[in-house]
């Protein structure tokens, strides 16, 4: 069947371009994105009232490469090497502004202005919409011919544009999206979740990671691109990076978690990795918190995404990313997900299986960190016990109640020390000892106790003799211990997450039974610390092997 110009209508152009880029700021992604695939390694984003450029280092392009990007939906990158693919990223801020430059040159050639009127064409199309409605055989303006008046390619001389490279330029700002476009943080933020930069120097685990992505890759013949991104909004500005940073850990990131993701059919998808928190908490700032997807360093969907897989739990006290570069496995128009495919389907599968392998690390550290706490735990009590042994000795109710929590810590730590894998090798002598010299507490404690049901009287210790016996001790870690401050806090700190009406009634829980048990707020404390434990230990996973 033959067709003609006019079966494609102008309309398309808008509903495509309305559909795909709701939030303006993903018209930045993808002039960003184009700058990446033309091997830009500097971009510069500058958004000053009803005005944006955008300008970088990259390839650049002539008056053929400049016609060829004009077209709607065709492309001739590779997308083994390139992100964008579709051929309509280019139109991503049709309804933003009224009229879109690019001006662009290669080595060894004349400049070239690629415009853009916009306004023009959308006034068209409104036009049109209005007269349908009175009339309704009036004749649509077709793609073609929307495209050919409004559109225009300039030869311009060398002083007009004389590096090599691309500006892209965003006239005529409409004000309801500038009001957006103008919140320097917020455009920083996304521009710092989406884009691949570098990562931050307040980060130290950045370098080793990226090394690793860097070797991991090569070895398999992908290729991965970052590039340094300056961001400038009115009088603002910084160079931006990607989010992490220590400061988001408490109270520092443990070494990054490798996983290569491969699947036996398709080979080589990519890799991920995750930096623990250090401490059995979440990590507090949301915005960096569980695991990203990244198809070669461009964000696919939000964090969100992967929160249902690995579970709230340990998906939050990780920052992490999956970085794809599997050149069918594609992302759909909208960058939310991947198109459907049997690969994405095997990449899903995939995750899962990730995803299971990360809560395993994470659920191996608590384990490890709750061992190494009841350690020190038993360590400062032994010490405070010998330190005040001549006070607590000569009062019956004071040797019962410290023999019975000595007991109680010591059988709690042994129980851990018995599973192997619990203690760290630096902390074992440690752990030793400390078993040791609690036993020989427990039974002078004890000797006390039956000196006193028999009536007979036991010599105090000398400062000397005291002090002897708490030289050999070991010393506790410094550790800052979690402490939350409330009952929800508690859940919030393991990472559970429950709604605003549950809140309410951990919230009355709290008031109406655990404070009134609590004899002052240190033994509040104590009491919602012991609670976290205990529900973490509720849902620790029973499957490591001891």
């Amino acid at each position: 069947m033959k067709l003609t110009q006019h079966d494609i209508g102008g309309e398309i152009i808008s509903i495509l371009t309305k559909g795909m880029y709701a939030d303006p700021k993903d018209a930045l992604r993808e002039y960003v994105q184009n700058s990446v695939d033309a091997n830009a390694k500097n971009i510069e984003i500058k958004i000053r009232q009803d005005n944006i450029t955008i300008k970088d280092n990259g390839n650049g392009m002539d008056k053929v490469a400049m016609r060829k990007a004009l077209r709607l939906g065709v492309s001739d990158k590779n997308p083994k090497k390139a992100v964008g693919f579709m051929g309509i990223g280019l139109y991503s801020s049709f309804h933003l502004c009224d009229k879109l430059s690019i001006r662009s040159k290669i080595t060894g050639q004349k400049p070239n202005k690629l415009e853009f009127k916009f306004k023009e064409m959308r006034e068209i199309l409104e036009s049109q919409k209005d007269a349908r409605i009175e009339d309704d055989n009036v004749q649509q303006i077709a793609l073609l011919s929307l495209m050919e008046d409004h559109t225009e390619i300039v030869e311009l001389e060398e002083v007009d544009f004389p590096n090599t490279g691309t500006r892209i330029e965003l006239s005529g700002l409409d004000e309801d999206f500038y009001e957006s476009l103008s919140k320097f943080e917020e455009v920083a933020d996304y521009l710092e979740k989406a884009i691949p930069l570098y990562f931050s120097p307040d980060f130290s685990k950045g370098v080793e990671i990226q090394e690793y992505i860097t070797k991991k890759c090569k070895e398999h013949d992908s290729e991965f691109k970052l590039v340094n991104l300056f961001l400038q909004i009115n009088s603002e500005q910084r160079e931006l990076y990607r989010p992490y940073k220590d400061s988001d850990f408490n109270p520092y990131p443990l070494s990054p978690i490798y996983k290569e993701l491969i699947s036996t059919t398709d080979g080589f998808l990519g890799v991920a990795w995750g930096c623990l928190n250090k401490a059995n908490e979440v990590i507090k700032n949301e915005k960096v918190r569980g695991f990203l997807i990244k198809k070669q360093g461009f964000t696919i969907g939000t964090r969100n995404n992967l929160l249902s897989t690995f579970g709230a739990k340990y998906f939050n006290r990780y920052v992490g990313e999956f970085i794809i570069v599997h050149p069918k496995l594609l992302p759909n128009g909208a960058r939310s997900d991947f198109e459907y495919s049997s690969l994405r389907a095997i990449f899903k599968k995939i995750v899962e299986d990730t995803a299971d392998a990360y809560n395993t690390d994470a659920n191996l550290h608590q384990e490890i960190e709750k061992a190494e706490l009841d350690l020190d735990k038993l360590i400062k009590y032994y010490r405070e016990t010998k330190a005040q042994f001549n006070t607590i000795s000569g009062n019956t109710s004071l040797v019962l109640d410290t023999y019975g929590d000595l007991s109680k810590l010591h059988k709690d730590f042994k129980k851990k020390f018995d599973s192997i894998w619990r203690i760290k090798d630096d902390r074992r002598k440690d752990a030793e000892e400390i078993l040791s010299l609690t036993d020989t507490l427990k039974t002078e404690l004890s000797d006390l106790i039956e000196q006193k049901r028999v009536k007979t009287k036991k010599t105090n210790k000398n400062k000397t003799q005291i002090a002897l016996e708490l030289d050999q001790a070991p010393k506790p870690h410094e550790y800052k211990e979690p402490q939350p401050q409330n009952f929800s806090e508690v859940i919030d700190l393991i990472g559970i997450p429950f709604s605003s009406e549950l809140r309410q009634v951990f919230q009355l829980l709290d008031e109406q039974f655990i404070k009134p048990k609590s004899k002052n707020d240190a033994d509040y404390g104590e009491i919602l610390k012991k609670l976290k434990g205990d529900i973490e230990d509720l849902f620790s996973e029973e499957s490591i092997d001891e």
